[in-house]
């Protein structure tokens, strides 16, 4: 975090940048469960598959006091979590002592590969018209978008948040204090 404070009153600058990397690998990550009809009876099927994913985010926080009565933060954060699944099996004894015998080959034709993109911001002016009594302006902005794909590819994900549709949300707050 850097922060700026000028000599005496006046304006003030802080912002912050945090950056979150993740990579998970899971032999054993469930998918869903599928109702099989064999015969007479259906027979419930707990698929499974080996799951490898990665996940990227940033946050960044800028806080700006223009005078002690005005301010303006802001806030954003993309976000990317891709993940490809393989070998696909499903439980056939939970219980059993070895890991190998707790699983057999399943052939699921699914995909269940993600690559989720979003991108959220908060924008907030602050303003003290009179002691005690406040207006804040607030714009919110959320954008995701989620496809098949299970590849991480950093530029080609972080580009396509910015891409995606988004949703916007404007508020006003208004605090008036009365003095009686």
């Amino acid at each position: 975090m850097c922060l700026l404070v000028p000599d005496g009153p006046g304006p003030a600058l802080s912002f912050s940048v945090g950056l979150r990397w993740s990579h998970n690998v899971n032999d054993a990550q469930w998918i869903e469960n599928l109702l099989a009809a064999q015969s007479r009876d259906a027979q419930m099927h707990y698929v499974f598959g080996h799951l490898d994913q990665t996940t990227v985010a940033a946050t960044f926080r800028v806080n700006y006091t223009i005078t002690p009565r005005l301010s303006i933060q802001l806030y954003g954060q993309p976000f990317v979590s891709a993940g490809s699944y393989s070998a696909y099996k499903e439980l056939v004894d939970g219980r059993a002592q070895g890991y190998a015998d707790r699983y057999a080959a399943y052939d699921y034709t699914g995909s269940p590969d993600f690559n989720y993109r979003s991108f959220r911001t908060t924008n907030v002016l602050r303003w003290e018209y009179r002691p005690g009594s406040t207006l804040f302006v607030v714009w919110q902005q959320g954008r995701e978008e989620v496809s098949d794909r299970g590849d991480f590819r950093f530029g080609r994900d972080f580009g396509d948040v910015f891409r995606a549709s988004g949703r916007n949300v404007f508020m006003v707050k208004m605090a008036h204090w009365f003095n009686f």
